[in-house]
């Protein structure tokens, strides 16, 4: 199963910020060495702000050109990214795979007055431990699907789990 990063919504966001910063950091850093040279504090965070931009503009690329790919065989689930680097690839051999379950993220603003819901799908292993497969998906229905699709190809019982939905 493939999906693309931009499917998430994030895109539009990370470009915009992106492009702000981008457009900004050089202009002040070109300030901070051309017109004031003897103001370190000001070109330090002119550096600062073209790290930054650059952050930025690595996380809109990806937002736009990432996918994800979820492999699932007899002999091992993986999860892999890319084209761009980044630290969301795992692999889990699947006779280790006890139980593939969904789990809701629920996030607020800070005013609380919005709220916003995601769900990962995740697998526990014969010997306890939990590891996050899939973050990010925006409906239940989607991670539940992709659980149900993946026990059933692995042969797996569906068993309830604490912090399942």
């Amino acid at each position: 199963m493939t999906w693309h990063w931009r499917d998430n919504g994030n895109g539009p966001l990370f470009v915009t910020v992106a492009v702000i910063f981008a457009l900004v950091a050089p202009a002040w850093f070109w300030v901070a060495v051309n017109l004031k040279p003897e103001d370190t504090d000001f070109r330090n965070a002119g550096l600062w702000w073209v790290f930054f931009s650059a952050l930025l503009t690595y996380g809109a690329l990806t937002s736009f050109l990432n996918r994800t790919v979820l492999t699932a065989t007899r002999e091992r689930l993986s999860v892999r990214s890319g084209p761009l680097p980044a630290a969301l690839s795992r692999e889990v051999d699947a006779s280790e795979v006890a139980q593939l379950w969904c789990e809701e993220h629920v996030s607020r603003s800070r005013d609380r007055n919005t709220t916003s819901t995601r769900y990962s799908l995740n697998a526990t292993l014969k010997d306890g431990r939990v590891v996050h497969l899939v973050k990010d998906f925006p409906r239940r229905e989607e991670a539940r699907a992709l659980e149900r699709l993946i026990e059933r190809y692995l042969g797996i019982t569906d068993r309830a789990t604490s912090g399942e939905v």
